[in-house]
């Protein structure tokens, strides 16, 4: 299949050998328990710092529609961001985190102008660096440069089929009605995805068999691959107007990382806990998507904010590098 990478294609075989694993009740029980944990471990270490500092964890639900970054004003040369649910101001913020791709977030990422505070610009991104009034807009918007197309691309529809009763016909795959060895999953080209509409096929156990597709499986289509017997289990789009299960990898071959930093304050990197700085948890979703990616994102970006908060230091000072 040309639209895949090589990365994508040899994470799509994982589940065709050995043990598959679930999570109970969901994924979203992942990020569930993170939050538990985090809450119990914040409140275990700093339930009493005796320095008069309130530290609370919020949990607002609310549809962020735009995130600004401010200027910062002639007495504070630290920037933040101001979230905003349509009308409604939700607070100002010294770190963005975005937990979602940035072609399916419907977020309006924007930049107050340092001469008249109520126009908004596209807020530079891929790492951009913050200007002040005291440095040159228009110098700095020419360094920064634009997201790869890889970062937008958009998430495509994934349908998950399960049926019962099924069993291979031998004259649609060509098998010999002799054979008894038959594959326990099947991966389809491009000319074959379109001819059929599955991307794969995988048996469950006896005639119970689980596949993919872009949409909808008619039973013409079931029968003409399971036969007349077939019956639909279970049926889960994964995706809808505005998401999608995993990008349109497009082959891979001009793909261009995305930082996990989209924004930073230039002025403000050597003082511990500066804010202006804006992560994306989905950054090595271009390659690859699955929950485990996810999870190392998220990992990688905790471990970027914790650095720059003077939370953690690394071990060897002599040979400090990007690795996480």
């Amino acid at each position: 299949n040309d639209e895949m990478n090589g990365l994508a294609g040899l994470v799509s075989f994982v589940p065709s050998k050995g043990e598959l694993f679930f999570i109970k009740d969901g994924n979203d029980q992942i990020p569930k328990s993170a939050w538990k944990q985090a809450t119990e471990l914040h409140a275990s270490v700093c339930s009493d710092k005796g320095d008069g500092n309130k530290r609370t964890f919020d949990y607002v639900k609310k549809q962020v529609t735009k995130v600004i970054l401010s200027q910062p004003d002639n007495n504070n040369d630290v920037s933040s961001f101001d979230l905003w649910s349509d009308t409604q101001h939700l607070g100002e913020y010294d770190i963005v985190i975005l937990a979602a791709p940035l072609s399916t977030c419907e977020i309006s990422f924007l930049l107050q102008s340092h001469m008249d505070e109520s126009v908004l610009t596209p807020l530079p991104l891929n790492g951009g660096l913050l200007h002040t009034r005291n440095t040159n807009a228009n110098e700095h918007l020419h360094k920064i440069p634009s997201l790869p197309e890889s970062a937008t691309r958009k998430y495509r529809q994934t349908i998950t089929t399960v049926v019962s009763s099924g069993e291979y016909q031998s004259e649609y795959f060509h098998f010999s009605s002799e054979q008894t060895a038959l594959p326990r999953s099947i991966y389809f080209t491009t000319s074959g995805k379109e001819s059929l509409g599955i991307s794969s096929i995988t048996q469950v156990k006896g005639g119970i068999f689980k596949m993919f597709s872009e949409h909808p499986l008619s039973m013409e289509t079931l029968h003409k691959v399971f036969g007349k017997n077939v019956n639909i289990e279970h049926v889960k789009v994964w995706g809808g107007e505005h998401g999608g299960a995993y990008p349109s990898f497009q082959g891979g071959g001009k793909d261009t990382n995305v930082p996990f930093c989209l924004h930073s304050n230039e002025n403000n990197k050597s003082k511990v806990g500066s804010g202006g700085a804006l992560f994306y948890v989905n950054a090595m979703e271009i390659n690859v998507a699955a929950m485990e990616i996810s999870a190392i994102g998220a990992k990688a970006v905790a471990k970027l904010v914790a650095k720059r908060m003077g939370l953690v230091v690394p071990r060897d000072k002599a040979n400090v590098g990007e690795e996480l």
